[in-house]
């Protein structure tokens, strides 16, 4: 299945992708629908498939010298943990679109300049360098970009995201024991798994996707928010700008750039869990039900274990907490 495309260039769903993301991340070209990141049920260290079809063009190797440090999103605890010392770069020229080529990161390539590739063919190994952060999870960051212009940091190909493949609801659903108040919202759920990073907690809509509305149009809710410093939103209605963004009946932001059925909000909430204050809550897409939701901690400690239940309180704009 096509999951998104630019300027007739094909970005494909592999046979292991879990799910996806355009705004999980605080990098320019996320923040202007210029990336995504496709996420595989993999670990670091194991093998990514090609979510494109072409011919390899160029592979750069390059240390990490620094860590990255970007709109305030990512701080020195964000950054503590081993990282590998190389990131590399694979340009792919397009088969679809013979100018365009295709920006891979955080795969050491497997593959060799020549090499043609088809969706599904092994590309390289997942790589965690120092443009992650401690809670982010492996995955495969992908531009389409001018012949010309392939490798900087800027000046990529907008995409287009097939929405089709996505379930966006227009229902709430709340188990017996949550609790609401206007601008807060507090429910009870089972974590899945707890490492000293996050926690990621049984779906708040039982395998829905997260519930949210900008104005009075539903949409579904993507990206590290509020720890990202923006969160997006994607409809099957046009947004317009400064719309009030709603999660489960609590504002928690207001649009401020739309790109059609997408827009862009300033995120203005907070989370606890267990009365204990966390960097935010980490939304992605996927093609099917989301299973699960992550929750990110605002430093390495651990601090819940797995198979608990634990109270979960999201407040909204204008709640002091």
């Amino acid at each position: 299945m096509i999951v998104a495309t630019a300027q007739g260039v094909e970005i494909n769903a592999t046979e292991d992708l879990s799910g996806f993301s355009l705004f999980n991340s605080p990098y320019h070209a996320h923040r202007n629908l210029e990336a995504i990141d496709l996420i595989p049920n993999k670990n670091f260290g194991e093998e990514a498939l090609s979510p494109v079809n072409g011919t390899v063009e160029k592979i750069l190797k390059f240390k990490v010298k620094s860590v990255s440090l970007f709109f305030k999103a990512m701080d020195i605890e964000s950054t503590k943990f081993n990282a590998d010392k190389y990131e590399y770069l694979i340009l792919i020229r397009s088969r679809e679109n013979k100018k365009k080529m295709i920006k891979i990161l955080h795969v050491k390539p497997e593959v060799s300049e020549g090499d043609k590739i088809y969706v599904n063919d092994p590309l390289g190994t997942l790589v965690r360098t120092k443009h992650y952060s401690f809670w982010a999870a492996p995955h495969i960051h992908l531009e389409v970009r001018n012949e010309s212009d392939a490798i900087r940091a800027r000046g990529a190909c907008k995409l287009n995201i097939n929405t089709l493949g996505l379930r966006i609801e227009d229902e709430i659903i709340y188990s017996s024991d949550n609790l609401r108040s206007a601008n807060k919202f507090g429910f009870v759920s089972r974590i899945i798994e707890a490492t000293d990073s996050y926690i990621e907690i049984e779906s708040l809509y039982r395998g829905k996707f997260a519930h949210a509305r900008v104005g009075n149009k539903p949409c579904i809710l993507d990206g590290g928010i509020p720890h990202m410093g923006y969160g997006g939103v994607i409809s099957i209605y046009n947004i317009k700008q400064n719309e009030d963004v709603y999660f489960n009946g609590i504002k928690i932001g207001k649009i401020v750039k739309s790109y059609g059925k997408i827009g862009i909000f300033n995120p203005k909430i907070k989370i606890k869990v267990n009365n204990i204050p966390m960097r935010g809550i980490s939304f992605i897409l996927g093609l099917k039900n989301l299973k699960s939701t992550r929750i990110v901690f605002i430093r390495r400690e651990r601090l819940f274990e797995s198979g608990r239940k634990v109270k979960i309180e999201i407040f909204g704009d204008n709640n002091d907490v």
